[in-house]
């Protein structure tokens, strides 16, 4: 017991690490042992202690290290050989791991994989422009995220060209981390997660887009969380705050101009932010029976219109929607639901089903409520059907659709529902909307993200 009046021992504060540990207070035994390490000459195994309370805090940078001060010290420690062991084994499990990351190499990050997402399917055609022009990736094995061991080693990426894709994915405490250690950072811009916690800045309660937080972090409401999950919302916000701070060295790469101006209206016209397009690995066509009037090419997600469209479907009883995804899986993620009777239900995904029904429906829904920037699904719909309906927006891809070539519909949904009805008894759409899908996805320049980092580099291109 610390006598009153006197400080605490260096036993005493190692000891209250290490309860701390116990609980899962992982940041708070970071700081202790810390403090204990400010106290005296090592300790065996003290370093050790650090590394791991800063591994399981999310202070990748400070693990390293913590292990390398423990191994001057005590290089014949066990405890030292088996966390470098642990570290390395579980790495080796993804092969863009088995090499070393070296200083002032070039690299394409992303915190998702090449899959059948849509996402997905962007990595698989930017990554072969990157492995063509030298730029090594990183990203999770198939269907996994970053474990910790990985992200200990991304976290020594220093004096580097970095590609990020996907922030929130990759941990925003390691994009900061990454963005003060001498990198040359430059994002291309997947979703809103540059101003948005949420990732799609749609807030239940209202019509469209919120751009609450554009140019001012600490307008969040308080019943927004990270989207997806993983540090607390204070620290999201505070790294986050990190990349406004540092924007003017930023290179943002953009999917469309409407997403260029949301860029600057969060960062400041002095952003070096470049329209570059998007666009995924298939994009073909196939014809078929019709089987239902209106398919909804989304996400289960209020940002994306999931509940915008059950409730177009309610009011539009004649009217026949696919939603892509089981009864089952819906009702025990939101619980039972009084589902509208005409809507089926079918979990689909591109190639096992979904493909085949955008194409031979009447219409093809896309109707994400936040600022979207240009979602494969809408490119593939267009392609593929070319009559689509997407929700109005000030700041989302939708903005840039022609009025003749896309349906654009009212954030109300009663506004909409009528809309909706009168539009599938239109044809003219599909022609013009086929031709502009076909003009922008020429126009689609990837390999321009990579002319412009070169050149910054001075790089003969």
């Amino acid at each position: 017991m610390t006598s009153l009046g006197t400080h605490p021992s260096r036993e005493e504060v190692i000891a209250k690490g290490q309860l701390m540990l116990q609980q899962r207070e992982f940041g708070s035994a970071l700081s202790k042992f810390e403090e204990a390490l400010a106290m005296g000459p090592p300790l065996e195994n003290l370093g050790i202690l650090l590394a791991f309370s800063a591994a399981q805090a999310g202070a990748y940078e400070k693990v390293m290290p913590a292990i390398r001060r423990e191994q001057a010290s005590f290089p014949h420690s066990p405890a030292v050989s088996s966390f470098l062991t642990d570290i390395n084994t579980d790495c080796s499990r993804n092969e863009q791991f088995k090499l070393e990351f070296s200083p002032g190499g070039n690299y394409v990050l992303a915190g998702l994989s090449p899959d059948g997402s849509g996402t997905g399917r962007f990595l698989e055609a930017l990554l072969p422009l990157a492995d063509a022009r030298g730029y090594r990736r990183i990203h999770p094995t198939l269907g996994e995220r970053f474990g910790v061991a990985e992200r200990i080693k991304i976290s020594e990426l220093s004096d580097s060209n970095i590609l990020l894709l996907h922030p929130q994915t990759i941990g925003w405490s390691l994009v900061s981390r990454l963005m003060k250690a001498g990198n040359r950072i430059s994002f291309y811009v997947l979703d809103n997660s540059f101003f948005c916690i949420r990732s799609y800045n749609h807030r239940e309660g209202l019509p469209g887009e919120c751009l609450d937080c554009v140019g001012n972090l600490t307008r969040c409401h308080s019943s927004c969380e990270p989207f997806p999950q993983g540090a607390s919302k204070s620290e999201t916000l505070s790294t986050m705050q990190v990349l406004k701070d540092n924007s003017s060295n930023v290179t943002f790469f953009c999917q469309s101009e409407a997403q260029r101006r949301l860029v600057i209206a969060h960062f400041g016209s002095a952003t070096q932010a470049h329209v570059v397009g998007m666009k995924t690995t298939e994009l073909v066509s196939l014809a078929g029976k019709r089987r239902f009037d209106v398919v909804y090419h989304a996400e289960e997600l209020a940002a994306k219109g999931f509940w915008y469209t059950i409730e177009l479907a309610r009011r539009l009883p004649e009217i026949s929607f696919l939603i892509p995804t089981a009864r089952e899986e819906l009702e025990r993620k939101f619980g039972v639901q009084q589902w509208p009777t005409n809507i089926t239900f079918s979990h689909l995904r591109w190639e096992s089903g979904l493909e085949q029904e955008v194409r031979r429906c009447r219409m093809v829904l896309c109707p994400s409520l936040w600022s979207a920037a240009i979602e494969g699904a809408v490119l593939k719909s267009l392609s593929d059907n070319g009559n689509v309906a997407v929700v109005k927006s000030d700041y989302g891809f939708s903005s840039e659709l022609p009025a003749d070539a896309v349906l654009h519909l009212e954030r109300e949904v009663e506004l909409a529902a009528p809309q909706l009805r009168s539009a599938l008894s239109e044809s003219s759409r599909v022609s013009r909307a086929k031709e502009w899908s076909t003009r922008y996805l020429n126009s689609v320049q990837l390999e321009r993200i990579f002319d412009i980092l070169d050149s910054k580099r001075g790089v003969r291109i």
